[in-house]
């Protein structure tokens, strides 16, 4: 469970990726700049999975994942706080992460919590409970717009699964 409730912000702010031009237009901006802006989102895609797989051989996958959380976590509270700024190209650099953390962290985390011999027994509940909640977040997201007419009631509710998600890390680590 507590692994499970470790990763479950990955599942939820992942599926927002898929609404950044929407997001990008409904602040104003053209749909050229919502294109820039899920571009640099990809670079922190790319950027986040090496540093994060890096992370994870340095300083062990929980507290990888805390500073991966954290980071995601900043780039949310920055398009909520700045979302008519050049500083929003940073918030989607550092929410871009999550896509290392959502495709990484299921395995890393399943093998650090229940050890090489043990994660195989329980890699396809996880896997699976994963793919549920990302399709139950898909439509989530959009139906949160829907009732709000605003993306800030899912950068809200994602920042607070991160806090919930680290949280689990930190227990998890001291286990």
């Amino acid at each position: 469970l507590l692994c499970c409730t470790a990763l479950m912000s990955s599942w939820f702010v992942l599926q927002f990726c898929n609404y950044v031009t929407m997001f990008a237009q409904d602040a104003g901006y053209s749909l050229h700049v919502g294109a820039r802006l899920a571009s640099v989102l990809m670079v922190g895609n790319v950027c986040g999975k090496l540093i994060f797989g890096y992370a994870c051989d340095r300083m062990g996958v929980y507290r990888s994942m805390i500073l991966t959380l954290s980071g995601i976590g900043l780039g949310g509270l920055l398009m909520v706080l700045f979302p008519h700024s050049i500083i929003l190209y940073l918030a989607m650099l550092l929410y871009g992460q999550v896509y290392g953390l959502a495709f990484i962290s299921v395995s890393r985390c399943t093998m650090q919590t229940y050890g090489n011999e043990q994660a195989t027994r329980y890699m396809g509940l996880h896997t699976s409970i994963n793919s549920g909640l990302q399709a139950v977040s898909s439509i989530g997201v959009g139906q949160l717009y829907d009732h709000t007419g605003s993306f800030n009631a899912q950068l809200l509710l994602g920042i607070w699964l991160i806090a919930c998600s680290i949280g689990a890390c930190l227990t998890l680590s001291a286990m």
